[in-house]
């Protein structure tokens, strides 16, 4: 039997696609609930979404199933914190709030993106099995 191997450009892209998604969504937290809403909804929209792309990203594949979901929500971290750190060096932008940015549950958060996606993984290995 053969090793599937890791997708990374798969990995990549849909790490991406799972973080614009996630902001996408929990914008309207933000804006219509404050800061408050927003960190509620964080946590169990992140799960979710990350289960949805982990799903899609590892049900074409053969196996490491859950590894793909998972390094898929690996690169959603880096991305994150990519945009973070960019959107902070920017001529103009306020300084890099480390308390607000890397806060308890922020970190929960993107260890959430690495569950959702091993979850999301886990559930595309269950799809149909030859009987």
């Amino acid at each position: 039997m053969q090793v599937e191997p890791v997708r990374w450009l798969r990995v990549l892209l849909m790490g991406l696609a799972a973080e614009v998604a996630l902001m996408i969504i929990v914008i309207p937290f933000a804006l219509l609930g404050g800061e408050r809403l927003l960190d509620i909804a964080v946590g169990p929209v992140t799960l979710i979404v990350f289960a949805l792309f982990g799903f899609v990203i590892a049900r074409p594949l053969s196996g490491r199933h859950v590894l793909h979901g998972a390094l898929m929500g690996a690169a959603g971290v880096l991305i994150y914190n990519a945009l973070i750190l960019s959107a902070t060096s920017l001529p103009g932008a306020p300084p890099l709030d480390v308390a607000r940015t890397f806060s308890p549950l922020y970190l929960l958060s993107h260890a959430l993106k690495l569950v959702g996606g091993g979850i999301g993984g886990w559930l595309a290995s269950r799809k149909r099995r030859p009987d």
